[in-house]
């Protein structure tokens, strides 16, 4: 089965992170085997052009607010654009080249999917240094989280090429999933737990909507990582700009949340790539 996939990132402010994002996308994009195009959506004029522009990304021009007519405005401009996935990927999350081969992979193997997705990932905060690796929400064990999912072209197309809410502000892939829930008799999921040496990471900075301590509050299963450890995962320009970014100074471990029940230790475990990883599980 031949896969083409066309990405859909929207921008806003952030634009040093929003370059290293979109390097570690164009990274992905130049693997053989894999057909990916990206369409960014921005909301800045001229500077969020050029940021596009800079990575050889198409590029769409679009009001902010509200989110959700954000987003569809980028699946407009797919309508005749030839593809079989859509990837919506924010201009915050990093997915490294061993993640996408392995939804590709899943794809092939079961080409009748209407979603593929990952169920887990990494969160990073620029505001504090830390990460954590997010087991999932805590309300379902078989959700995937909306970045880095594939959705089939047949499901934007029955959807009308609006797959959000247009007037939805936040909580954009729980807008997606009520929308598919409300218009579809069924959906086909397939939620995958990262393989070896795969990584997706939500970075976060202040201009996040969900904070690194409210993503920590949503998650089945939590253990904080190694920054540096997460970002080995990811192209030199992504590791030299986000660990520029990093700072100290907030995100205490006492504001994740767990329960005064349970004991916190650190382990000791070996990272993908055979390296020292220290874990605190919670």
């Amino acid at each position: 089965m031949s896969i083409k996939i066309f990405s859909l990132v929207t921008l806003w402010r952030r634009p040093i992170l929003t370059d290293a994002i979109l390097a570690q996308l164009e990274t992905v994009a130049a693997l053989k085997g894999i057909d990916l195009e990206v369409v960014c959506v921005g909301s800045e004029g001229a500077a969020s052009h050029a940021l596009a522009e800079r990575h050889g990304f198409h590029y769409v021009e679009h009001p902010n607010q509200p989110l959700g007519a954000k987003h569809n405005a980028g699946l407009n401009f797919l309508r005749d654009k030839d593809f079989t996935h859509l990837m919506v990927i924010g201009s915050d999350d990093l997915i490294n080249n061993k993640a996408l081969i392995q939804l590709t992979a899943e794809v092939k193997a079961r080409p009748q999917l209407d979603l593929v997705g990952f169920r887990d990932m990494y969160v990073l905060s620029c505001l504090s240094s830390r990460a954590m690796y997010w087991g999932g929400y805590s309300n379902s064990s078989t959700r995937t989280i909306g970045a880095g999912r594939l959705v089939r072209r047949k499901v934007v197309e029955e959807l009308g090429w609006q797959l959000w809410k247009p007037s939805a502000t936040r909580n954009l892939d729980s807008s997606m999933m009520r929308n598919l829930k409300n218009k579809r008799k069924k959906t086909t999921v397939s939620a995958l737990n990262l393989g070896r040496g795969s990584m997706l990471c939500d970075v976060k900075s202040a201009e996040n909507i969900w904070s690194f301590t409210d993503m920590g509050a949503t998650a089945r299963r939590r253990v904080l990582v190694e920054a540096g450890w997460v970002l080995q995962h990811f192209n030199s320009k992504v590791r030299a700009t986000i660990g520029s970014l990093l700072k100290r100074g907030s995100d205490p471990a006492s504001k994740l949340g767990a329960p005064k029940a349970t004991r916190q230790r650190w382990t000791r475990g070996e990272s993908s790539s055979g390296s020292s990883e220290t874990r605190l599980r919670v």
